[in-house]
């Protein structure tokens, strides 16, 4: 039992580390807004993605700012990023916004995500709030409020 127990805390310790690792990396990272008419796929690269970007008046792309490591409730590491806030300021057209990406500080497309449902940020005081958790080695998901 107590090498049991001694291998669990070793790959714990391994995710935290790795995860501090990921938090490192994550430092100067840039979260951006897609179209929903833009779909993106496996091969999509950085350049897909800035031809779809969100124009709406008022949009501009957030940096995201890491908590230290912590453990979730059921002893999970993870960090969490602060609220990255998205607002639409005056009417603007053809702003349904499909999901989001997210690029480290080289310009380099870390990761993706679609929304289950576009959002609508062509009503001036739109919103959307996303929260981003990041997971080691991989399973990072953002919550998504709008």
């Amino acid at each position: 039992m107590a090498q049991q127990n001694a291998l669990s805390s070793l790959t714990k310790a391994a995710r935290v580390a790795g995860l501090t690792a990921k938090r490192t990396a994550l430092l100067a990272a840039v979260v951006k807004l897609f179209k929903s008419s833009f779909t993106p796929n496996e091969s999509s690269v950085v350049a897909d993605f800035d031809a779809a970007e969100a124009d709406y008046v008022g949009y501009a792309a957030e940096t995201a700012v890491w908590s230290p490591v912590g453990f979730d409730s059921s002893g999970e590491p993870l960090i969490i990023s602060n609220s990255l806030n998205f607002q639409c300021t005056t009417d603007t057209a053809d702003n349904t916004i499909g999901g989001m990406w997210m690029e480290i500080a080289a310009g380099d497309l870390y990761e993706y995500w679609i929304f289950p449902v576009p959002v609508s940020m062509e009503i001036a005081l739109n919103m959307l709030n996303v929260v981003v958790t990041g997971t080691y080695p991989d399973n990072d998901d953002a919550d998504i409020d709008y």
